[in-house]
């Protein structure tokens, strides 16, 4: 079924562009067209070539959609006006209703690696699955532009091997790649894809010692961010400690609050709920009301709300938490997850996943809110 705006394209280019272009953009090579009673004309080369003839006959031709249109599924009925400029200064009018049937396509269950294509035809269906390798697609597409000048810094080369490292594929490769990054310039970032590689491999031992050389070139963001990685696959403590080196080796950082309020997330999670507060009062200290109030900042607001919220948590009581963030009436989608979250952590699940929903449409981080529904 064609959609509307489809229509309303294929009327816009009827009435501005010439009428062989119209059926080249819009037609199927087997289209075909009936007037009155006669013989159908058939085959899109064919009915390029008759209107191409008409237009040579014509000085102008005018062409107007008169609304409204009608639509039932496949079907549409226009109705149209035509005005003819002859060579010999006459001109012929009519008005004609065009009753079309639209071939349509449609695209259903899609994934990473297959979707669902339907041609769509008056009452006929055809699904038909359209299977692609998307991992090796963009493999294949990356190692051609290394070919070229993506593939002098080095930096191409180690976004390559990191994209192999989350998707287990190519790890061979990726090792080369990776080292080839190394050899041009040391970072922490490439450093930390050769230790992930490595874990892959089962090199335990190697990898720890490739990430102790990768962490004094890390940026305060960076370990963070490594931080975060280790938070979220459980390692708690590994992560505290890295959150602890961060705020040590940046203590003059414009954001170290945000790294503070990292280190108190990571102490809440380990269960020390002591060190969670102390962390993340001082990050609130750090970001006092009064430095901000006036300021326009809202992503500033938003992080003090959230440390707000998240000593209340801290202190046990995540029902006042939650109570404090839907009291604001924030169209924040960080605030928004937040009460999810708590609401999680008390066993509301059909509240936590409303939250999320309201967090989804205020624009929040799609594909995680969207396994945190799916995991509810």
């Amino acid at each position: 079924m064609p959609s509307l705006e489809t229509i309303e394209n294929f009327i816009q280019a009827v009435e501005e562009e010439p009428h062989d272009k119209v059926i080249e953009k819009f037609y199927t090579h087997d289209a075909s067209i009936q007037e009155n009673q006669n013989e159908p004309r058939v085959g899109k080369e064919n009915l390029i070539e008759n209107e191409q003839n008409m237009l040579r006959k014509a000085l102008v031709i005018g062409s107007k959609c008169v609304r409204p249109i009608f639509q039932a599924g496949n079907n549409v009925v226009i109705r149209w006006k035509f005005r003819f400029e002859w060579e010999d200064s006459s001109i012929t009018e009519i008005e004609e209703i065009a009753y079309q049937e639209w071939l349509g396509y449609n695209f259903t269950d899609r994934s990473a690696d297959m979707l669902v294509a339907v041609l769509e035809w008056a009452d006929l269906r055809i699904p038909f699955k359209i299977e692609f390798d998307t991992v090796q697609i963009i493999i294949d597409n990356s190692m051609a532009e290394l070919k070229g000048q993506a593939g002098f810094s080095g930096a191409g080369h180690m976004q390559l091997a990191a994209y192999c490292l989350q998707n287990n594929s190519h790890l061979d490769e990726a090792m080369v790649w990776v080292e080839q990054s190394i050899s041009r310039n040391k970072t922490f970032s490439n450093l930390r894809v050769k230790a992930g590689l490595l874990s892959k491999k089962g090199q335990i031992v190697a990898a720890k010692t490739t990430m102790d050389e990768a962490f004094p070139l890390g940026s305060a963001g960076e370990l963070n961010s490594y931080g975060y990685s280790l938070l979220n696959e459980g390692k708690t403590k590994e992560a505290i400690k890295i959150f602890t080196f961060n705020i040590e080796k940046h203590p003059n950082n414009q954001v170290i609050w945000m790294f503070i309020d990292s280190l108190g997330e990571a102490y809440l999670k380990d269960g020390n709920k002591k060190m969670a507060l102390k962390y993340y009062k001082e990050a609130k200290e750090m970001l006092s009301e009064a430095k901000i109030v006036g300021s326009g900042n809202t992503f500033l607001q938003s992080k003090l709300r959230t440390l707000n919220a998240q000593i209340l948590d801290a202190e046990g009581d995540t029902n006042g938490a939650i109570s404090y963030l839907e009291s604001l009436d924030s169209k924040d989608p960080a605030l928004s997850e937040l009460i999810g979250d708590f609401y999680i952590k008390i066993g509301e699940k059909s509240k936590a996943s409303a939250a999320f929903t309201n967090a989804m449409k205020q624009g929040g981080h799609q594909k995680r809110l969207k396994k945190k529904i799916e995991s509810i």
